[in-house]
């Protein structure tokens, strides 16, 4: 039969014509590797990374704890967690980002910064009390050196006044006197705290059958003064204790 004859030919075939053939098939089969390997997409390494348009702020400041360093692979996703680590800095009008491709395919990588024209010479709070100097720090996080950002500052005022509420200043008010232009050196807060108000009496309206007035007092944190002491009327907490 045909297929009999050719399988007895294959079986009478010379040793030397095996070997040829095995070998252009193993031949074949690296081929095929080295072409598969060469389709596949290279990783892409950082080759550089560098800042641009900072004048004030040094270069190794702006690039210390950042993700993206030369040697590493490239991420887009590292580099915008980067962009968002430089902002969260508030030394910056602008942040950004440009990305180029050298010949042996690495990446450099370019921070874009904008820095505010001033930084903040002195920062003061007028007519401040019951908060001190370090406390109004903790609050606004501004601070001598720092670029000045009319914003931040403007924010800062609204801070200042929720710290006061939360002590029981509930009228209090801050107006920013410096600091509300790019082009100014100091952030001046002038700070009226106004009375300490108190708690002088709790009560419960609507409450028929489900909760007693005493029942509900044991669910609120809100409390009443007693003697001038303790009770202080605080906003949040109002509201807190309303949800419960």
């Amino acid at each position: 039969m045909p297929g009999t004859v050719g399988a007895y030919h294959a079986l009478r075939m010379p040793v030397w014509t095996k070997a040829l053939i095995v070998a252009g098939l193993f031949a074949v089969g690296v081929w095929m590797v080295g072409w598969s390997e060469a389709q596949s997409p290279a990783t892409e390494i950082v080759a550089e990374v560098t800042v641009e348009g900072n004048r004030r702020i040094a270069t190794e400041r702006i690039l210390r704890g950042l993700g993206t360093v030369p040697g590493r692979e490239y991420s887009r996703a590292q580099l915008q967690q980067d962009v968002a680590a430089i902002g969260s800095t508030r030394l910056f009008k602008n942040v950004g980002v440009r990305e180029e491709v050298l010949g042996d395919g690495r990446i450099r990588v370019v921070f874009l910064v904008q820095e505010y024209p001033n930084l903040i010479q002195e920062v003061v709070y007028k007519h401040a009390k019951h908060l001190s100097d370090k406390d109004l720090e903790n609050i606004t996080g501004l601070r001598k050196g720092m670029s000045l950002d009319p914003v931040t500052a403007k924010t800062a005022c609204f801070k200042i006044q929720d710290a006061l509420k939360e002590k029981g200043y509930y009228f209090a008010n801050v107006v920013l006197e410096e600091g509300d232009k790019a082009t100014d050196q100091r952030v001046v807060f002038n700070i009226t705290e106004g009375p300490k108000l108190h708690v002088r009496k709790i009560a419960f309206q609507g409450n028929h059958e489900l909760a007693t007035a005493a029942r509900l007092n044991t669910q609120i944190d809100s409390s009443r003064s007693f003697l001038g002491m303790g009770g202080i009327f605080n906003p949040r907490l109002v509201d807190s204790d309303v949800q419960k």
